[in-house]
């Protein structure tokens, strides 16, 4: 039976309704084994202490499992001319290393949508996470900004428009006067002799 392309494969959510959601906050830490001690969090420092303190209990018992695919991350490795050999251990150190990234940037997008009475986590809300923190500011020009940002649950900013005062009173016979002036000297002349 042949394989289809990682491409044609269509992925199911894994529950019913959570396509592009954030599950409710309970569900989240109990789902989830990273984040089981933020409970009842408010301040996203609180927060990052609390998931770092629990990164590193589980670090002691780390085994070389990641999430992420090791061949995928040798192949990055190799990307680089300058690389000629890999150890081993590189592969699975740089998964880790990436697993802590995407939680901690998922968590402060979270902890911003959160404040934001949201519950889907939004790319303002992964800008806002990498704009407001001095390890990640490298990715502001990488992380896409747009209209998306500026409007807050759909309602967009109203419009300013700049408008005249129409107390004044307008002159017309000097505007008349001021466009004549300006149309002669702008063109050329057709009844000058070129020779």
């Amino acid at each position: 039976m042949r394989r289809p392309k990682s491409s044609h494969v269509r992925m199911e959510p894994v529950a019913p309704r959570s396509h592009n959601t954030m599950p409710m906050l309970d569900q989240f830490r109990s789902n989830h084994p990273e984040t089981s001690k933020i409970e009842g969090v408010s301040s996203l420092d609180t927060a990052l202490k609390v998931f770092w303190n629990n990164q590193r209990e589980q670090l002691g018992n780390f085994a070389g499992q990641t999430h992420l695919p090791l061949s995928r991350v040798r192949k990055i490795l190799k990307c680089d001319p300058e690389v000629k050999k890999i150890s081993c251990d590189v592969p699975a150190l740089f998964s880790k290393a990436c697993e802590y990234f995407i939680l901690e940037v998922t968590l402060r997008a979270w902890m911003h949508t959160q404040s934001c009475t949201r519950e889907t986590i939004r790319r303002c809300d992964i800008f806002q996470a990498v704009k407001n923190s001095g390890t990640y500011d490298f990715l502001i020009d990488r992380v896409p900004f747009g209209p998306h940002c500026v409007t807050h649950q759909g309602v967009q900013p109203p419009a300013e428009m700049i408008l005249p005062d129409m107390n004044v009173p307008i002159d017309m016979d000097q505007i008349e006067e001021e466009n004549m002036m300006e149309e002669r000297s702008v063109g050329f002349d057709l009844n000058c002799d070129l020779q």
